[in-house]
């Protein structure tokens, strides 16, 4: 269910679906047949022992990423595809929403006097005169770099609309309507693509919330964040994000990613997805030298 923002800060964890235990798993690594071989013949992108340590070490800590993917209404086949996801910083979600949408649509900050303070007064100068130059109604309207600077200074949660085209005050004042009456706002909106929500952190334990009126959009941001979730989980290495085909067969779907599943083999990345019950439902691949995905 969307959730409004008249909801007290007790409520601003709603979002998440079940507490992250942190893995004790460690990272499987094959060693190579022959440990007199010369080192390149079985050579692999994490061969360094010290890199092997210092993965292995970043995967013990690492929590499960967990998605739950769902339509709302539930009751309508047509239902908008609805997704949670995490854990995921604040700073790796909006790099995924930015990498996952269309440049042309407007970033639309709903209601985001609530989220900075309220009451003019109560703000600095400089969001004070961002309201007075980018102000619609209680909303800001906001570029992604001007999205990133702000997230770092909510307490509140932040509610993130797309719009396709250019907005003005009445379409601010249709998302802060359904905001506040628990509606959809893709129903208030019909030009809004996406609506997404996320409590600010700092470190990988958020988890966000998305509704979009197409499920690709849905698809390729949850590639996005689970390509950066795994980037942590080994250490800051890049990951590629996963193609619409491995994501629609593999992760558009109730899962649940343990570290303790990955698995390297002469740098292939093996990946164990499992159901909310912990059976392991699909494996996915990674090249960890052309960063292609198989599954």
């Amino acid at each position: 269910m969307y959730h409004a923002a008249r909801d007290s800060a007790a409520r601003d964890n709603i979002l998440r679906f079940g507490p992250f235990r942190a893995a004790t798993g460690g990272f499987a690594m094959e060693r190579c047949p022959n440990e007199g071989a010369r080192r390149d013949t079985c050579a692999t992108p994490s061969d360094s022992l010290r890199q092997r340590s210092a993965i292995a070490a970043a995967l013990g800590l690492a929590p499960p990423f967990r998605i739950r993917w769902h339509r709302e209404p539930a009751d309508a086949y047509d239902g908008f595809a609805t997704l949670e996801l995490g854990p995921i910083t604040t700073d790796d979600f909006l790099a995924a929403l930015q990498a996952a949408t269309r440049p042309l649509e407007t970033i639309v900050l709903v209601d985001a006097r609530r989220t900075f303070g309220g009451r003019a007064e109560h703000m600095s100068r400089a969001l004070s005169s961002l309201f007075e130059r980018q102000g619609l109604s209680r909303s800001l309207v906001v570029d992604s770099s001007t999205l990133r600077v702000l997230a770092h200074r909510a307490e509140k949660r932040l509610t993130i609309a797309r719009v396709d085209g250019p907005v003005d005050i009445s379409d601010a004042r249709a998302l802060e309507g359904a905001l506040r009456s628990g509606r959809a706002p893709l129903e208030a909106e019909l030009r809004a693509t996406s609506i997404v929500q996320i409590s600010p952190s700092r470190h990988a334990s958020a988890v966000a919330w998305g509704q979009f009126r197409a499920d690709e959009s849905a698809r390729r941001l949850l590639g996005e964040c689970f390509a950066r979730w795994l980037s942590r989980s080994l250490g800051g290495l890049h990951v590629a994000a996963p193609n619409d085909t491995i994501v629609r067969r593999a992760l558009a779907a109730d899962r649940t990613i343990r570290t303790r599943d990955l698995r390297e083999v002469t740098g292939m990345l093996d990946i164990a997805v499992r159901a909310p019950r912990g059976r392991i439902e699909s494996r996915i691949t990674l090249d960890r030298a052309t960063g292609a995905w198989y599954g």
